[in-house]
């Protein structure tokens, strides 16, 4: 590897970026060195995360562009030679592909929501849908094209996403604002596009559509109508040409995350691979933990902090881990969100799955939801772990 690689490979393998801010990792990704298409696909999704972190992506734009040709070029072949088996690898390099697209190029998952693009700039977010609608063809195909069950993080999704269609999750509003966290951006624009609408050919700026709106547009006026919208002002006024990141990394953190959801809905029931679990959990714990205390004294919405816990266990326990090392990383994750789970109960006095699933009501939860049972295991887990801790500190 040239120098740059090896330095962007050091910053990969000893911090992750939670939020816009590095944290020593403290956990081997080895994996990542057994195969060069998940090693090429970890450098572009790294390159990216240094963005976040400095505001620019000038220092590692060689070594992103070099890498995100490699990942392509493998995948190409890859799919070429072997028209009937599909790898997890090659699964894994596509997957990066589609978060790459929408991360540190011009266009961004919210600049859609934002602003109204130039022709040229469209294109990343098409390529990027063509990954994603790539990625779910190739997992049907692995599968012999039998009908696949949902995962239990895309039924969450798929319960929210009725919610949020119909207009009904009041804490939405009071959520998505000035300090919006990019988690809940990214869950209400997944749900209100899904993976065949992308990319949405109308577009809003500066927030509101120009031309005829459609319910769609309405809801999501109507959702996001205490957003910051000066989220824009990276863009210049006379060609709406968006400066990269958008000149705010939440945006970007957005994109993102939104991509993953859409990712969780391509692979079904197929498991996701633990790499791809943990860049996603890393995200999603920052938003969780960034509004933990105001959870804690009613000043942010517990239903909504609730299900973003909920959801975030969810995703943790669809992981597949292949290695020693990948099993350790998905324990510890899901022993935090088992943590969280236990505080959010704790809080709001949640004293059995029905007492829970009234507060899962309030954001998103369907009666005879097939998802149930596994939810229920999850937080009847994480409560009797919380009971188990408080009758220890009784104790002693």
């Amino acid at each position: 590897m040239s120098s740059m690689s090896q330095w962007l490979w050091h910053q990969f393998s000893t911090f992750y970026v939670r939020g816009q801010t590095p944290v020593e990792r403290g956990q081997n990704l080895c994996r990542t060195l057994l195969h060069p298409g998940l090693l090429h696909g970890c450098l572009v999704v790294a390159a990216c995360q240094w963005a976040w972190v400095t505001g620019s992506l000038e220092h590692v734009k060689v070594p992103f562009l070099y890498h995100k040709t490699a990942a392509y070029e493998f995948a190409k072949q890859q799919l070429s030679e072997s028209v009937e088996s599909v790898s997890d690898t090659i699964i894994f390099a596509i997957a990066t592909l589609a978060l790459t697209e929408v991360r540190c190029h011009q266009q961004l998952v919210l600049t859609f929501a934002l602003t109204k693009l130039v022709k040229g700039a469209v294109g990343d977010l098409d390529a990027s849908s063509k990954h994603l609608r790539g990625l779910h063809r190739l997992t049907l195909r692995k599968n012999g094209y039998n009908l696949m069950r949902s995962n239990l993080a895309q039924q969450m999704l798929e319960m929210a996403g009725d919610r949020l269609r119909r207009g009904e999750v009041s804490a939405m509003h009071d959520a998505i604002s000035a300090d919006f966290q990019p988690s809940i951006i990214a869950l209400l624009f997944t749900s209100l596009w899904d993976m065949e609408s992308l990319p949405p050919r109308q577009a809003p700026r500066y927030g509101w559509w120009e031309g005829d709106e459609t319910p769609t547009d309405r809801l999501w006026q109507d959702y996001t109508k205490n957003l910051n919208w000066e989220l824009s002002r990276g863009f210049d006024p006379e060609r709406n040409i968006a400066t990269m990141l958008n000149g705010d990394a939440k945006s970007s953190r957005a994109s993102y995350i939104a991509t993953f959801f859409y990712l969780v809905m391509a692979v079904n029931d197929n498991e996701m691979d633990c790499v791809l679990t943990v860049w996603l959990l890393e995200q999603l714990i920052d938003d969780v933990c960034d509004k933990e205390n105001e959870m804690i004294a009613g000043t942010f919405s517990r239903s909504l902090w609730f299900w973003s816990v909920l959801f975030g266990a969810a995703v943790a326990s669809t992981g597949r881990p292949v290695t020693a090392t990948g099993r350790e990383q998905l324990a510890k994750w899901r022993a935090m969100y088992a943590a969280k789970l236990g505080l959010a109960s704790s809080v709001m006095q949640l004293d059995s799955w029905q007492a829970a699933k009234a507060v899962l009501a309030e954001v998103a939860w369907t009666d005879g939801s097939d998802a149930e049972g596994r939810l229920q295991d999850i937080w009847e887990d994480a409560a009797l772990c919380r009971e188990f801790q408080d009758r220890v500190l009784y104790l002693t």
